[in-house]
């Protein structure tokens, strides 16, 4: 997963996670508006006691992103960029 992060950087593509983040498939599921902020603080400490040997692939999924950020800004549909613009913006 980390890879996969780190591949990310500095590319242009697909915004939409959906597909390979299963956590980011719940909260685009979840949220109620276009823009929603999920606040994984008080979820934390909820998803360590799961012992890890029980956790679920989603549950350590949403450990890991928890772990790392305070709050995350889930948008319900990302529209990928256009191929014309694409160019225009990689040529900057």
């Amino acid at each position: 997963m980390r890879e996969a992060k780190q591949a990310w950087r500095g590319k242009r593509g697909n915004a939409d996670e959906r597909q390979d983040e299963l956590a980011f498939a719940l909260l685009a599921e979840r949220a109620k508006y276009s823009a929603t902020i999920f606040d994984f603080r008080p979820l934390r400490p909820l998803l360590h006691q799961i012992p890890p040997d029980q956790r679920s692939t989603l549950q350590a999924n949403l450990i890991y992103w928890s772990d790392s950020y305070d709050a995350l800004i889930c948008y319900k549909t990302v529209t990928p960029l256009k191929p014309q613009l694409q160019r225009e913006k990689s040529a900057n």
